[in-house]
This record gives structure tokens, C-alpha cells and sequence, in this order.
């Protein structure tokens, strides 16, 4: 059986994009606090709203914010 993860890659995606979590949460109107939890990956929910502001201030598709890992057990 296959056990797939799904994890955020904002933090290496901030440095690829060369832009501060400052920036983001301006820019986006997102938190600090929602950033860290993001860069983390201590999140459970996150609304479609945010992931869209996201990808909108860092010019990046969703495959490019959220990375799925996929291992057989």
C-alpha cells in the first residue's frame, strides 16, 4: 500500500524567489504567524484563499508550493 504525504516547500521557495517572509505577509496579507506554521509544516487546514495569495506574490503554481511524497510500505 502506498503512503503519500503532502508537505509545503514555502520556506526553499522563498529563498528561490529571493523574498522575505515580511514581503509575503504584506504582500499577501497573511500573517507571520500563518507563514512560520506554512514554512513548518505545522499546519493541518489552510484555506484555498491563502494558498492562492501565496502563489500569486511569489509568481508559482500550487505544484510548486505543495510537494507530495509518495512511499510504498
Amino acid at each position: 500500500m502506498r503512503v503519500i504525504k503532502a508537505y509545503f516547500n514555502l520556506d526553499n521557495l522563498l529563498k528561490e524567489k529571493n523574498c522575505s517572509k515580511t514581503k509575503l505577509s504584506y504582500d499577501g496579507k497573511i500573517t507571520h504567524t500563518q507563514i512560520n506554521k506554512i514554512c513548518r509544516n505545522d499546519v493541518t487546514r489552510i484555506d484555498l484563499a491563502t494558498i492562492a495569495r501565496i502563489c500569486d506574490v511569489l509568481d508559482c503554481g500550487i505544484e510548486d508550493l505543495i510537494k507530495l511524497e509518495i512511499a510504498n510500505e
